[in-house]
């Protein structure tokens, strides 16, 4: 009699959203299955949600690229500011 080991291997994570997702679609199809209404309904609610997400993921980059901006922006009059006022504090004969 020979014995043999065998290793373990946990099953692959994405395999089981694979499985249920194809088990909805076929209980979507299903003309009888008796919550296909409600199983519709929750996937327009999941579609809408999604598109929420990404209207929300992109009004986020523009809102980070204009925060961007305004610092930069905020930081050249900054300096700007810094070399007028010592112009001027030349001009009237003071040092800083």
């Amino acid at each position: 009699m020979k014995i043999e080991l065998l290793e373990y291997t946990e099953p692959k994570k994405a395999l089981l959203p694979e499985i249920v997702n194809r088990i909805f679609s076929i209980c979507k199809n299903d003309e009888y299955f008796p919550i296909k209404k409600e199983m519709r309904v929750a996937e327009d609610i999941v579609e809408e949600l999604e598109k929420k997400k990404e209207n929300q993921g992109a009004i986020l980059i523009q809102s980070t690229e204009l925060k961007k901006n305004l610092d930069e922006r905020l930081h050249l009059l900054s300096e700007n500011n810094f070399q007028l006022k010592s112009r001027l504090l030349e001009t009237l004969g003071s040092e800083l």
